[in-house]
């Protein structure tokens, strides 16, 4: 325990960034100064236990998880965390998958005579968490918002690409690379975190084709006002009204399109008066994350988060390697997730309205994807209709590497497939989402009916289109998974080659 608190305090790239910037990031105002003790503190705890199993690992020449865990006396999942980012940061290998055994890289450095141990890995530790720059420039960008929300200092602003840094305010701290969802990505570590069950690091996806679920139905919100203005079932809308009514959140964080405009912008909204304008789907992709900046200044205690996959990968992603910002942002209460396929730049969107569905943005009342079709509905709410085929190519570079559709990462999870028009398909993932689901329908928020699962159109379609997403994009991941450096292709290399098996 000496030798880690040692190494962490020494070599915690974190930690270290934060002492020694810590004058700056209090000029900075974002945080107040006891914000950046507590944060320094959850962050040197965690570090002191991934310098253990380092330094375990070391002295053994190799150990599995549950030998980590019985020998160091921590919870399987605090070792399988560590050990993903040990190994992003390149300090040990998996030398086993089936029996998931871990051995340490040993970079041996010559003084002559002797040879020794050099604990700095073969890249610095700096490298390893640089500024995101690298994916902005590889079109990785999900543009959720993260690194912004999460730099302690503002130098970071989302442009209409993704981020930019302020290098003039940049402390070269790697929280932004550190949390954002397109760096390493353990997507059955965050299952096993939002579920509770236990999975293999690396066990095959296809098991669970749309993810882990306890309840799937077709839902219909009963609320006159929110029917008025809903895309499907108005589902998501009507869980958020359950929890403001009952008074289980403080406010909500979610997307409403910007005055006049079909382009969006992320609020946090405190009332369902508020929640209604955010009501319905939006294409144009919105960095949510940023609407957290302003949980502290409104005096949200608990708050809802509303997100695309990537969205909600970087919120458990959080939750998981940090959760340093509980205090600043507010408990994260309920994380809601939106069927997504694609997303597209505000222009593009304009592009589909305009050029391909012939209805100038300024008339469209709705959009929406079904049946592998995209639709645009003028302001008398007569749709315009063309394949999906035909808008794929406008959509963001960056969507062509996500493997998630139904957001398996969420308490519960609404979209359109699936369900008929009018109806939107709720996924119940968690306990914390069966609650809400059960509470909310026995005070007759919505009603609900089975979704087919021998028709077509039904569960067969959800996991058809789920598959065709998942298979399709670990094809582009794999295209490029050995020209990456240390990024996000990397984090799902395992998973992606036992799916070619």
């Amino acid at each position: 325990m000496l030798n880690a608190t040692t190494e962490a305090y020494a070599g915690s790239l974190f930690v270290r960034a934060l002492l020694e910037n810590k004058t700056d990031i209090e000029d900075a105002k974002k945080l107040h100064p006891d914000d950046v003790d507590s944060i320094l503190d959850k962050l040197m705890l965690s570090e002191i236990d991934k310098y253990r199993i380092l330094l375990y690992i070391l002295l053994k020449g190799s150990a599995s998880i549950p030998e980590l865990s019985k020998a160091l006396d921590l919870p399987e999942f605090i070792v399988s965390k560590n050990i993903i980012l040990l190994q992003n940061e390149r300090w040990i290998e998996l030398r086993d998958i089936d029996n998931m055994i871990y051995g340490v890289k040993l970079f041996l450095t010559h003084d002559e005579q002797n040879l020794s141990m050099d604990l700095i890995s073969p890249w610095s530790i700096r490298s390893v968490y640089d500024p995101i720059n690298i994916i902005v420039e590889n079109d990785l960008c999900c543009m959720c918002g993260a690194c912004k929300a999460i730099c302690p200092v503002g130098a970071i602003e989302i442009k209409d690409n993704g981020p930019i840094i302020d290098e003039s305010k940049c402390i070269h701290c790697g929280l932004c690379n550190f949390h954002c969802p397109r760096t390493f990505l353990p997507l059955n570590l965050l299952k096993e975190y939002t579920t509770g069950e236990k999975y293999n690091l690396y066990s095959d996806l296809n098991s669970q084709p749309f993810g882990p679920y306890r309840i799937l139905k077709s839902a219909q919100t009963q609320d006159t006002k929110i029917k008025e203005v809903c895309q499907d079932g108005g589902m998501v809308t009507t869980f958020l009204k359950y929890l403001f009514d009952k008074k289980s959140i403080d406010g909500a964080v979610v997307v409403k399109r910007a005055k006049n405009s079909w382009n969006t912008m992320p609020v946090i909204v405190k009332n369902f008066e508020a929640l209604l304008e955010t009501a319905g789907t939006k294409y144009a992709v919105a960095p949510t994350f940023d609407a957290l900046n302003t949980a502290q200044e409104l005096g949200i205690k608990k708050l809802a988060f509303v997100g695309t996959p990537c969205q909600i990968q970087a919120m458990r992603k959080y939750q998981v390697f940090s959760n340093i910002y509980n205090k600043i942002w507010g408990s994260i209460e309920y994380v809601i997730g939106i069927f997504c396929m694609e997303t597209f730049a505000y222009n593009n969107v304009v592009k589909i309205s305009e050029e391909i569905c012939k209805t100038p943005i300024n008339n469209v009342s709705k959009m929406d994807i079904n049946k592998g079709k995209f639709y645009v509905y003028n302001l008398d709410k007569e749709p315009v209709e063309v394949p999906i085929k035909e808008v794929t190519s406008l959509a963001r570079t960056a969507c062509h590497y996500c493997v998630d559709l139904t957001n398996e990462l969420s308490d519960i999870s609404c979209g359109s497939i699936g369900s008929g028009p009018g109806w939107s398909t709720v996924v119940v993932r968690t306990e914390k989402g069966e609650k809400l689901y059960t509470e909310a329908l026995q005070e007759n928020y919505f009603q609900v009916k089975e979704i087919p699962s021998d028709k077509p159109f039904g569960i067969p379609l959800i996991e058809k289109l789920a598959k065709g997403k998942r298979t399709r994009n670990f094809k582009s991941i794999s295209k490029i998974i050995d020209k990456a450096p240390l990024y996000y292709y990397n984090s799902l290399k395992n998973i992606i080659k036992v799916e070619e098996k």
